[in-house]
């Protein structure tokens, strides 16, 4: 009889509801003995239970008035109704007038590291398929999502950002590399599977819905000291460590207007620099620079002459091969010897036969030469 008067009291003054809930309020002021008959009392009515520094709960509980839980809370969710969300932790908060200063956050993890760890998680989600029974079936899922949904009525002005997730990195602490693998990073994702899925596979999945509007897929904005905006690094002491293609690109037909823009970039050096130290520049207005020992151009070489004219090189580059290969005949002529009038009569004949021949070439090559001159006045 005693006990159910401190309950009633308690729950009188502290908001304590019995039932398949729990609330406790604010300035309940429980002593340690007190408390104990509470959780008595909760385990045997909320499905609640109390252990060394953990709480567990396993039925439904309501704690308001910003109660502070010191040690381990365990969420055992109940059985899940079919064609439902369902939740096993879940924070709703909504503003009761403006934010000028401060803020709030749904959840805030806190973790404080005062000692040499091995693996330590501020918010660690994880998405697990290892008790599968069956082949099974899913539409989506993640291990942590983030989501930033936007009114279709009012406005919101942006003063500084909003990010469906943000990643933060603070402090001037000193951090070292213990070996080559040690990297410190924004966000990081790990890909660690040698299946080949029968399902394309990204480690960054940007996409853009149709009729949206999206400025960039991905920026990189640098005030600071930066290597490269973009590293692709083709790790080569790994397996199999293969990559067939930098960057690829790929387009409808007229849905792209340019590959690479570079038209606000100012660049000092080059445009391209390639593995071998040739470069492509136009660091200066109105010119485009090729630099390397040797250019070799396979196929046919078109050059634009604007308003003049356009014409091919390969129209007029066979007869001038076929003149130079005809030229080199000379210097394959037998040797000429005055003692041996035969091999002097068959130099002789070998020249003159040669001579027709380019003959026939330079009249043919003087015609190309017409054709062309022609074209380029037209």
């Amino acid at each position: 009889m005693k006990r159910l008067v401190v309950l009633i009291a308690i729950s009188l003054f502290c908001g304590i509801t019995f039932g398949q809930t729990l609330l406790l309020g604010r300035g309940c002021g429980l002593n340690s003995r007190d408390m104990a008959k509470v959780n008595t009392t909760i385990t045997r009515m909320n499905g609640l239970s109390t252990s060394t520094g953990v709480l567990s709960i396993a039925g439904a509980a309501t704690i308001g008035g910003g109660a502070t839980i010191t040690g381990s809370m365990l969420l055992n969710a109940a059985t899940s109704i079919p064609d439902s969300y369902g939740w096993q932790f879940k924070s709703i908060w909504t503003t009761s007038a403006d934010i000028t200063s401060g803020g709030t956050y749904g959840i805030y993890s806190q973790t404080n590291v005062a000692h040499s760890v091995q693996n330590v998680q501020g918010i660690w989600g994880r998405l697990g398929f290892e008790s599968l029974a069956a082949a099974e079936a899913i539409n989506s899922g993640a291990g942590v999502h983030a989501s930033l949904c936007l009114d279709d009525t009012y406005a919101v002005t942006v003063t500084d950002n909003i990010s469906a997730f943000t990643a933060y990195v603070d402090g001037t602490g000193a951090v070292t590399a213990a070996n080559a693998a040690s990297t410190m990073n924004g966000m990081k994702m790990a890909w660690n599977t040698i299946t080949n899925f029968g399902i394309e596979t990204n480690g960054l999945f940007i996409q853009s819905i149709a009729q949206s509007d999206l400025d960039y897929g991905v920026q990189v904005e640098s005030s600071s000291a930066m290597t490269a905006g973009l590293y692709l690094n083709n790790h080569a002491s790994n397996t199999p460590s293969t990559m067939t293609a930098g960057v690829k690109m790929k387009s409808a037909a007229s849905k792209m207007t340019y590959g690479i823009d570079m038209s606000e970039a100012g660049i000092t050096g080059a445009e391209v620099l390639f593995q071998n130290g040739g470069t492509i520049d136009n660091v200066d207005s109105d010119s485009l620079t090729l630099t390397e020992t040797n250019i070799s151009i396979q196929g046919a070489l078109w050059v634009n002459g604007g308003s003049v004219s356009d014409f091919a090189i390969t129209d007029y580059q066979m007869p001038l091969l076929d003149y130079w290969t005809k030229t080199q005949e000379l210097n394959r002529l037998p040797a000429f010897e005055g003692v041996d009038r035969r091999n002097m009569t068959q130099y002789i004949s070998g020249v003159e036969e040669t001579a027709e021949r380019l003959l026939r070439y330079i009249v043919e090559l003087e015609a190309r030469i017409t054709e062309m001159e022609k074209k380029v006045k037209e």
